[in-house]
Parts: C-alpha cells; sequence; structure tokens
C-alpha cells in the first residue's frame, strides 16, 4: 500500500507539474513571436536609423568646428578693422592731394584751348575713375 500511496503522490505531483508549466510554455512561446517579430521590425528600420545618427553626428561635429572657428574669425576681423584704422589717415592724405586744383601759373605759354582741353580731361578721368 505506500507504493500505491507513493505512486499516486507522485502522479499528481506530476500532473500538478504539467498543468502549471503548459501555460507558462505557451506564454514563453506568445513572448518568443513577439521578440522575433520586433527584431524583424529593428533589423528592417536600423539602416535608416543608422543614416539618422550619422547625418545628425555630421552636423553636431560641423557646427562644433564652425563654433571654433568664431574666435578666429573675430580675430581676423579686428586685425582688418585695425589695419583700415591706420590706412585712414593715409587714405585721408591720398584723398585730398588727388583734389588739388593745379596751378595755372606754370600754363603761360598756354592758350585758352588748350587749358580747356586739360580740365576736360581731367574732370573726365575723375569720372571714369568713380564708375560712371
Amino acid at each position: 500500500m505506500s507504493w500505491g500511496v507513493g505512486l499516486f503522490v507522485l502522479g499528481m505531483a506530476l500532473l500538478l507539474f504539467v498543468l502549471f508549466a503548459v501555460p507558462a510554455l505557451i506564454q514563453v512561446r506568445r513572448t518568443a513571436k513577439k521578440v522575433e517579430t520586433t527584431l524583424g521590425h529593428v533589423n528592417q528600420n536600423l539602416p535608416a536609423i543608422l543614416d539618422n545618427v550619422r547625418h545628425t553626428s555630421e552636423n553636431f561635429r560641423k557646427t562644433t568646428e564652425a563654433i571654433r572657428r568664431v574666435p578666429e574669425d573675430v580675430q581676423s576681423v579686428t586685425d582688418e578693422f585695425r589695419r583700415l584704422k591706420e590706412q585712414v589717415p593715409r587714405l585721408e592724405n591720398r584723398v585730398r592731394d588727388g583734389f588739388e586744383v593745379p596751378s595755372f601759373a606754370g600754363f603761360g605759354i598756354m592758350k585758352k584751348s588748350a587749358v580747356i582741353a586739360f580740365v576736360i580731361i581731367r574732370v573726365l578721368r575723375f569720372l571714369r575713375s568713380r564708375g560712371r
């Protein structure tokens, strides 16, 4: 009789194990299918995602390089303004010297027509230099 009770207890334990194991295995199977579907979608969309990440990182790199060049650009603009500041007095002297009216005392021998022609030529050169 002890063998019979032992086999009965063992059979009930096996039956309870199977009753609890089968739903768990079915749930594992469903989860495995969902994981497979999800991995399929990830695998399908992964190239586009990676391209987007590459594009974003390239834009970030270019922005960083541009920001690093800003102090250099500011320094070059500052240097140009300093050079321009140094050249303003020289430019002012050149403009002042360029617009001086020639003395007519040196034209004593020339006739009035030569003086008029000289003035017209100077005016035309001046207008041409201004881009008209």
